[in-house]
């Protein structure tokens, strides 16, 4: 197993690493997401990550806070197409990288089953927050309600948040249009666009009721908050 005894500050993008075609004794043995974690923590001067993960905690050896200090933007695909990154994956990331601007990530799930207050503490009891996170960009994602309230929670300045359902745990969670509003009402205080994909949405229980008649009035809600709203792929009513 190799070992590193410095970091290397000159580094500050890493473009794609494809961490499946790493050799299982390369960097680190176990889980290929330790590898992107040991790289990142040897490259405090990084400015953008783009890598294909697999399974895992992802940047646990960076989670000293504010250690990527120059980080503004990742963007994570999960190497399964039938997995995903579970949202308190993102724990250490968020406490490593507090100047994150843009983060987007392909397989994302979370079916937390207990509402979030605003005295609750996020992501596995870490109060987390991101002041400078302006975009967020969720793809094959499947999220339900109590899961979007954390991520909105830790992300208060948010702009811009893209979304896209399909994830593996499509079938067994995801929110409707009536709770994406209750929850962006709520903690969005700064959302300017929103737009998002239910494709594949509608196979949960918690579309059970869902009417396809409220969609006028959730527009209006978002009009009036001066927040313009792109909804594709709507299921009819259940």
């Amino acid at each position: 197993m190799a070992t590193f005894v410095s970091q290397i500050p000159e580094v500050r993008r890493s473009e794609w690493v494809r961490l499946r075609d790493i050799a299982d004794n390369a960097l680190l043995t176990g889980n290929k997401s330790d590898e992107l974690s040991l790289l990142a923590s040897l490259l405090p001067s990084l400015e953008a990550i783009r890598a294909v993960t697999t399974y895992g905690e992802l940047f646990h050896f960076c989670s000293t806070g504010g250690s990527l200090p120059l980080l503004r933007e990742v963007d994570l695909a999960h190497y399964d197409l039938e997995g995903a990154h579970d949202l308190a994956d993102l724990a250490a990331l968020f406490k490593a990288a507090p100047n994150l601007k843009k983060l987007s990530i392909h397989g994302l799930s979370g079916d937390d089953e207990e509402p979030v207050g605003d005295d609750d503490r996020l992501l596995q009891g870490d109060t987390i927050i991101m002041a400078n996170l302006r975009e967020i960009d969720i793809r094959a994602a499947a999220l339900n309600a109590s899961t979007l309230d954390q991520l909105l929670s830790a992300c208060p300045v948010v702009e811009v948040f893209r979304y896209a359902s399909g994830g593996s745990a499509v079938g067994y969670c995801q929110f409707h249009p009536g709770e994406m509003r209750d929850v962006m009402m709520r903690r969005g205080k700064q959302l300017k666009r929103v737009a998002v994909d239910f494709m594949y949405a509608d196979n949960c229980e918690e579309w059970d009721g869902w009417d396809a008649n409220d969609m006028d009035v959730i527009r209006e809600d978002f009009r009036r908050r001066g927040i313009e709203l792109e909804v594709s792929n709507l299921p009819s009513t259940r």
